[in-house]
């Protein structure tokens, strides 16, 4: 949006602050945002009558847009009003209050499609969702609508969300353009860092069950590939301890990947499978299990309690609410970002994801519970873990891959290194996003050398000529310094020029592995070709890895 109407929205709210002690929208949202639409208009923001009105001309002083809210009141009222409970009128108000309450953060064409997409969903049955190919432009923002909206029936609302979650994720994966569908990476390991600053903090009983379901899921998706669904279904009795190891018990949905027909039943279509957490987490989620042992259990028997999200509030665990949902996780994100992130750490949330962050240490995106899957899938690419593997942790059942996981390598590391080096710096240098990411890079050790520049190889500092011996030059020189993986130029202008040398290796090898996989599928390629390209791209990363942190260190030492 234009810069008078960004200026203007900053200066008077944000959504999150309207829904700081709600887990919904009500009928004082729908009063405040009326109020709110009256000042949007008086400033020209608005340029129809009133509130009410069918048709909404909004102008951003680039362009006028229409936004129309022409659904189908007939679809509504055989479709949805029954689990909502709402009159239609009633329901197009929040939706209204939805769109106010999102200018300034999101763009008007956003704001459209989100309009554009009720009238789309509306017309097919809650029930049919799964059965039905419908067009939604944008379900992550569909999804936070319903979210916020008050429902009848809150089975209806888990239903609703589990299918646009799904739709979220088949987004991602079928990324087929230059917009982002994932948040800016340096915004996941601020999160993470923020989470961990807040977690380690003096939190109330309350404070620390109500947000143990974020701490979770964070920790643990963006390790293990995990749909948020396969998340919630986490059994009660989880966690084990063999051998001095310790495990976690997951449900992954046997039928992402495979032509399995639905069961309808949670044994048959979800199968159990046991991964390796650390100590620290296993005696969480032991803590967790302890502290919420005299709540009332679920005839499913989910690892999550409803008490402790209902009494946050301050209110009583609803009749019908059986079992922590996704909507309760997303309600628990959303008031994370706004009493932690922005409230107690002064971090400026930012909802849309075309912006980077990087230098920016103020703000961050948000990130959707979707996210930590693919997250989890780039970081286990960067580690050089195997397809097979990394298809078994995501319960896939080939090693198919979205071109998505490969597209961002390069800036995915660059963020990943840059983080790590923030972090050694500090007393405590912490794991990033909890991988067991150690760069193999000497950033302290070098040895200058005559031509004026620095070597960084161990063996050479030890008086071991073996890496020089692989350095060859243009006409077949060995012990060719500028053609060594471990010289640097001692001025900083190397560094300067020399960023794209790394990233376009790392590109190439990201689009041979995808070429490769995609001989594979196709019955053309072999499975030791992939393995050896990942050889490569782990020697590319390493090299990539240690210019990075010799930059930042040289960087640091010039300010």
């Amino acid at each position: 949006m234009a810069e008078k109407l960004q200026a203007i929205v900053k200066s008077s709210w944000n959504m999150f602050e309207v829904l700081s002690d709600k887990s919904y929208m009500d009928s004082d949202t729908i009063k405040e945002m009326k109020i709110k639409f009256d000042e949007y208009r008086k400033n020209n923001i608005f340029l129809n009558h009133s509130f009410e009105d069918e048709r909404w001309i909004i102008n951003d002083e680039y362009q006028k847009r229409g936004i129309y809210f022409n659904v189908s009141k007939d679809s509504y009222r055989l479709n949805y009003q029954k689990a909502t409970g709402l009159v239609f009128d009633e329901f197009i108000r929040y939706l209204k209050s939805y769109l106010v309450m999102s200018i300034g953060d999101l763009v008007v064409t956003t704001l459209i499609n989100i309009a554009n997409d009720i009238k789309n969903i509306i017309n097919i049955p809650i029930n049919m969702l799964n059965e039905k190919k419908i067009y939604l432009a944008i379900p992550v923002q569909l999804n936070n609508f319903f979210e916020l909206l008050p429902f009848a029936d809150e089975n209806a609302k888990e239903q609703i969300s589990v299918y646009l979650c799904e739709c979220c994720d088949e987004k991602i994966l079928n990324q087929t353009t230059d917009k982002r569908e994932l948040c800016d990476f340096y915004s996941y390991f601020r999160f993470d860092h923020v989470l961990d600053l807040y977690w380690n903090s003096n939190l109330s009983e309350k404070e620390w069950l109500f947000y143990f379901p974020i701490y979770l899921w964070w920790k643990l998706t963006a390790i293990i590939p995990t749909r948020p669904r396969e998340y919630l279904l986490l059994p009660r009795d989880c966690i084990y301890r063999e051998n001095n190891n310790y495990y976690i018990k997951m449900r992954k949905n046997n039928l992402k990947g495979g032509n399995g027909k639905v069961k309808y039943n949670i044994n048959e279509d979800y199968s159990i499978r046991n991964f390796p957490i650390t100590k620290i987490l296993y005696e969480e989620i032991l803590k967790y299990i302890e502290l919420t042992d005299s709540f009332e259990d679920n005839e499913i028997h989910t690892l999550f309690r409803t008490e402790p999200h209902y009494s946050f509030f301050e209110k009583k665990k609803l009749k019908m609410s059986r079992y922590y949902t996704y909507v309760n996780l997303n309600c628990a994100l959303r008031l994370f970002y706004y009493n932690v992130v922005m409230k107690k750490y002064g971090i400026n949330i930012l909802r849309n994801k075309e912006k980077s962050l990087f230098g920016d240490k103020k703000s961050i995106q948000y990130i959707n519970l979707g996210d930590t899957r693919h997250i989890a899938m780039i970081n286990a690419v960067a580690e050089g873990v195997s397809f097979e593997i990394i298809a078994e942790m995501a319960g896939h059942d080939s090693i198919s891959m979205s071109a998505h996981y490969f597209s961002n390598m390069s800036t995915y590391i660059e963020c990943r290194t840059y983080a790590h080096y923030i972090n050694s710096l500090s007393d405590e240098g912490r794991y990033v996003l909890g991988s067991n990411f150690y760069p193999s890079a000497e950033i302290d050790g070098y040895v200058p050398v005559e031509n004026g520049g620095r070597c960084y190889s161990n063996f050479f500092a030890k008086g071991n000529m073996s890496d020089c011996i692989k350095a060859c030059g243009d006409n077949g020189e060995i012990g060719y310094c500028k053609g060594c993986r471990y010289y640097r130029n001692s001025d900083f202008e190397y560094f300067l020029d020399n960023n794209d040398l790394y990233r376009n290796k790392i590109d190439e090898d990201m689009n041979y592995l995808k070429n490769l996989i995609s001989l594979v599928r196709r019955g053309k390629g072999n499975n030791e070709d992939i393995k050896c390209a990942m050889l490569k791209f782990k020697n590319d990363r390493t090299n990539f890895e240690c210019y990075l942190l010799q930059k930042y260190k040289q960087q640091r030492e010039r300010e």
